[in-house]
């Protein structure tokens, strides 16, 4: 995944392991800083739910020490 600085357009490129390259781009303007944290997060990734929703799954803390944990976007900006 990369983000364009000029035009705020995300790339991604996916499924090439042994096929075709599959490559989408973004409309422009898309990306935007949606907030920060102070909290030292690992192991992110995202997840769509069987009702389209868009879950987020971090670890908080350091090995041997740490908590899963899951953040859900409501959409609501």
């Amino acid at each position: 995944m990369g983000i364009s600085p000029s035009d705020e357009r995300i790339h991604l490129a996916f499924n090439m392991h042994e096929s075709a390259l599959t490559y989408i781009v973004s409309n422009s303007g898309l990306t935007s800083v949606a907030g920060t944290c102070q909290r030292s997060l690992s192991y992110l990734h995202f997840i769509t739910t069987p009702h389209y929703g868009l879950q987020m799954f971090y670890r908080t803390g350091k090995a041997g020490n740490g908590a899963a944990n899951i953040a859900t976007y409501n959409g609501a900006g």
